[in-house]
């Protein structure tokens, strides 16, 4: 990577960048990828081998646990002056 690939992609990205700035970003941007290489060549261990753990659903099962419409006239009672027939009357939204 070098400057003009820097340049390059202040102009893909419509930014108008000086000289010093394009190469600070080389800078920054060399650090990072040699950190990335660093990182990707760090040996591992396999872990599975050292824990044991059951898979499962942590998640409950999607199941209605109310009766339908069962809070509706507690809701419509709150707000009498805004309902109608069962609906609650809001503004046009255009």
């Amino acid at each position: 990577m070098d400057i003009k690939d820097i340049q390059h992609l202040a102009e893909v990205a419509r930014l108008d960048i000086s000289n010093e700035e394009a190469e600070a970003l080389l800078y920054d941007l060399k650090n990072t990828l040699t950190y990335i290489e660093q990182i990707q060549n760090a040996p591992i261990q396999d872990v599975s081998k050292n824990v044991s753990f059951e898979h499962y659903n942590s998640v409950r099962e999607d199941v209605v646990t109310n009766q339908s419409g069962e809070f509706t006239e507690r809701l419509l009672e709150q707000a009498v002056e805004v309902s109608h027939d069962g609906y609650i009357k809001v503004k046009k939204v255009l």
